[in-house]
């Protein structure tokens, strides 16, 4: 079985320079011996979460090519071919690019605001590329990325050649559906199998910690903020299993836009903010702009200090790491019953109590890192390395002490029932 860490790595988390076709990860010195992949080798990802899945796969010395959207690893736009992104001026007028829900959506759409380097494709022909689908699974005949697949001979007029996998996952069911997939694909059937059992066990991990919870507070997610969005896809089955209620959406429910009245009307008592970065002035701009609306003050997630800002990458992107935002969630949710160690920066909490009011522009100020987050070297555990932070994940969760076995059983019928996907 191959293992998760298989690929080779220097002692400081570095992977290895392969000369034969792909290329891992490497440092801004080795720039000189890198060669261009041979025309059919390596593959291609146009989509953040594949690209993870196959680094998570120890798949990563074979990715010759990725989208600008694909950040993690850390360095894995440095090192390899940058084949799409965004043109310049779409960067900052749409928060969505750093959504993989709504940017699939754009690569699937007619916006002509990705810049895709056909040319590259042409010479390159990697022998898989993993891009954007619908919700049929079919690329839309319309998309840019479709387009520029055809450009470049991927793809013909017909059915999409197998060389060209569609990504469109719409719940956690889809997302362990789509591991497999790459897997069998790239040959490493038992690899993806082991990695899925190894998530499902988690996500098991945590509905059996919250099953004793007392009350499952009502909880709202909100995707973007200006306008405000709901998520949908797996969002809701996120929730559901850290021990919360989503009453607004479903299961593989689309991307949704939100009213201030709906909002209210709803009355959350947990509040998320997963718009795009915890550290951007942009996000510092919406959420202070969430307390101009009336009504924002007397909002229950804000009487309590029940409002979070989470990195959205452990929520909106379809990959290993949403089962790290489950355990996330559940802490929130539920800190006495779970103790997760969480990512670093990955999660800040509205710090104003007993009523406490401050200007809008402020309000970001007040939104400070709750307790238990990671530095980069805990227990042993790399978490800025490749699979680090993924083994991290899957570690992470401890049940405290006090919840027995009163309510294993009942815990363990509803996990296994074949509901969210798990």
């Amino acid at each position: 079985m191959r293992s998760l860490q298989s690929t080779p790595q220097t002692k400081d988390g570095r992977v290895l320079l392969s000369r034969r076709g792909g290329a891992h990860t490497r440092s801004l010195s080795d720039l000189a011996v890198y060669q261009a992949p041979a025309p059919g080798a390596g593959v291609c990802s146009f989509v953040p979460s594949a690209t993870e899945m196959l680094f998570a796969l120890g798949l990563g010395n074979q990715v010759v090519g990725v989208s600008d959207f694909c950040d993690f690893p850390a360095d894995v736009r440095v090192t390899r071919h940058i084949v799409c992104r965004a043109r310049p001026e779409a960067v900052k007028a749409n928060e969505c690019l750093n959504n993989e829900m709504m940017l699939q959506e754009i690569a699937t759409s007619d916006e002509s605001i990705l810049e895709v380097d056909v040319q590259w494709l042409a010479t390159v022909q990697p022998f898989l590329t993993f891009t954007f689908g619908t919700e049929t699974g079919m690329p839309h005949e319309k998309g840019a990325v479709t387009r520029a697949l055809h450009r470049a001979g991927l793809i013909g007029d017909g059915e999409p050649d197998d060389a060209v996998i569609e990504i469109s996952p719409y719940t956690l069911s889809d997302v362990f559906g789509t591991l497999l997939r790459i897997g069998g694909a790239m040959r490493a059937k038992l690899a993806a199998h082991h990695l899925v059992e190894q998530l499902r066990g988690s996500l098991r991990a945590v509905a059996n910690a919250v099953a004793s919870a007392k009350h499952r507070p009502r909880v709202l997610v909100l995707a973007g903020l200006s306008p405000l969005v709901v998520g949908g896809h797996w969002l809701p089955e996120m929730v559901t299993l850290a021990g919360g209620q989503d009453l607004l959406q479903e299961p593989g429910d689309p991307v949704e836009r939100l009213s201030w009245d709906q909002v209210r009307a709803y009355e959350p008592e947990v509040l998320l903010l997963i718009p795009g970065s915890v550290n951007s002035e942009q996000t510092d701009e919406q959420v202070g702009s969430l307390a101009t609306l009336p009504g924002w003050w007397s909002l229950p997630a804000v009487n309590t200090c029940r409002v979070y800002l989470c990195e959205h990458v452990y929520f909106t992107r379809p990959g290993p790491r949403v089962v790290q935002g489950v355990q996330i969630l559940a802490h929130i949710l539920h800190p006495s019953l779970v103790e997760a160690m969480l990512p670093p920066a990955s999660v800040l909490k509205l710090t104003l109590q007993n009523g406490q009011r401050c200007r809008p522009r402020q309000l970001a100020k007040y939104f400070q890192p709750i307790a238990g987050q990671q530095s980069t070297r805990q227990n042993g555990v790399d978490h800025g390395s490749p699979n680090g932070e993924l083994n991290g994940a899957l570690n992470g969760l401890h049940s405290s002490p006090q919840n027995g076995e009163a309510w294993h059983d009942k815990a363990i019928n509803y996990t296994h029932s074949g509901q969210h996907g798990i």
